[in-house]
Order: structure tokens, then sequence, then C-alpha cells
């Protein structure tokens, strides 16, 4: 299967104001990918790939799509906060995954940009804490090219607008690779939020950009946000891959 072969670049290191400063600027892939791809199916590229970049097979990569409807539960998932079962859900077309992730259930749809970046963080010399932030950072400096100002919160996962999630977060790092990301509610379907308690915070509520501005913005102009914000929380050349230079899904 094609592959993303492996590239020199650079590495970031850190220095004493305490933050990753480049030692020279690495060239990071990105693959925007059209349609919505199932779930189970990016999830399996996933881990294919992560072992590839683990064994100094593979460049990073950071690829961006969108998902089906579905629910995913992380590890710290309470099955109360999963308000349908997983049957009643079914008969909708709904699936629900569980995964090996951090956090709690969320949901995944068509009008939610889902980017996972495939990063080795031992080269890059990134703590996981720190790579979470950077994510954080990343969504709002993204949200804010869309005009919708944002900030995480102490501790609530995610990314908020005023009392209301925008954006959600959770990772999987082993042997120093991330796995899975993050989602940015652009114009999806908010009931499907009603099914769960999101991230299992019973007070929070659910945005997008598309109810705070009142109109949906184009997607490849939410794309762009969001391609312009990795390259500058991760302090890389984001260059377009293109879709057929990466384990192609589903095939």
């Amino acid at each position: 299967m094609p592959t993303l072969q492996a590239m020199s670049g650079g590495r970031l290191g850190y220095i004493a104001t305490g933050r990753y400063a480049p030692i020279m600027e690495a060239e990071l892939p990105i693959v925007n990918r059209g349609g919505l791809v199932p779930y189970r199916e990016a999830w399996a590229w996933q881990q294919a790939y992560a072992n590839e970049v683990r064994a100094g097979e593979a460049s990073e990569v950071v690829v961006i799509l969108e998902h089906p409807p579905v629910y995913t539960c992380g590890r710290r998932t309470d099955p109360a906060h999963l308000l349908s079962t997983p049957e009643q859900l079914a008969v909708h077309g709904i699936e629900v995954v569980y995964v090996e992730r951090g956090g709690d259930v969320t949901y995944h749809g068509p009008g939610q940009l889902v980017a996972y970046p495939i990063l080795n963080l031992r080269t890059r010399n990134i703590y996981p804490i720190s790579f979470v932030r950077r994510l954080e950072q990343t969504i709002v400096m993204a949200l804010a090219t869309l005009g919708v100002p944002s900030e995480p919160k102490p501790g609530k996962p995610g990314v908020w607008v005023g009392g209301d999630k925008i954006a959600s977060l959770g990772v999987h790092v082993s042997g120093g690779v991330s796995t899975h990301g993050i989602s940015i509610n652009i114009d999806p379907d908010l009931e499907a939020f009603r099914a769960i308690v999101p991230c299992g915070l019973h007070d929070a509520g659910v945005t997008s950009v598309a109810h705070y501005c009142g109109l949906a913005p184009d997607l490849k102009v939410a794309r762009d946000s969001l391609v312009d914000a990795f390259t500058h929380t991760f302090d890389a050349s984001l260059m377009n891959a293109g879709y057929d230079m990466v384990v192609p899904f589903g095939r």
C-alpha cells in the first residue's frame, strides 16, 4: 500500500523559556480527505500508520476529514453518559465505537472537522500534556480566523464559547507516537449531542460555528483555517501531500 515515505526534517527543542522552539523547520504533510470516512476505517488506518511512524518507515502526517454519524467512547467513558443504547442508535444507522483515546463519549458527524495528527512526540521533544495544550491552541486559532472567540477551560476538556462546547479533544500516545486528535463543530447536527452527556459534563451546552455566527462557513475555508493554525502551533511548514500518498482508507 502506498505510504508517505520517511523524510528528513527538523524537530523541536525545549528551551529555558518553557516553549518549544524549532531547531529547524520541519515539513509536516497534511492530507485533506474529501467525503465521509467511516470511523472504523479511519481508526484502523491510524493504528497501522502510527506503527510505520514508530518504525521510522513513514513520515508524520496530519489528516483532516469528516465522519458519518458515530458516537465514540474513550477510556474514561461512564456508560450512563450514553443516553440511548447502541441497539437504539443502530436503528438510526449510528454506530457506537469504544476506542483507546482519553476522555469520555463524544459525537462525530457531517459538518464537523476532525483532525488526526500522527506525530512522533519523542523526536519532537514534546511531552503529552504540552501536545494537548498545543492542540487546544490550534483549535482556538482556527476558530478565531472564522470569527469565533473561544478558549480552553481548566478542568473541562475541549474548547469553549462561553458555557458551550465547540470542539473536543482526545488523544492516545503509544511508543511516543500520537493517534486520535481533535474535532471542531463547524455545522453539524447539534441534535445528535442530545443522545449523550458530551465528554461527561452534565451542565455543558454544545454549539457550532454556524450557530454562533448565524451562518455556516464554507468547509474549505474552515479547513484552510485549521491548516494555518497547525502551521503556527507546531512550527512546521505544512505541505499538501494529497490523499493518494497516504495509506488509503477502505481500499
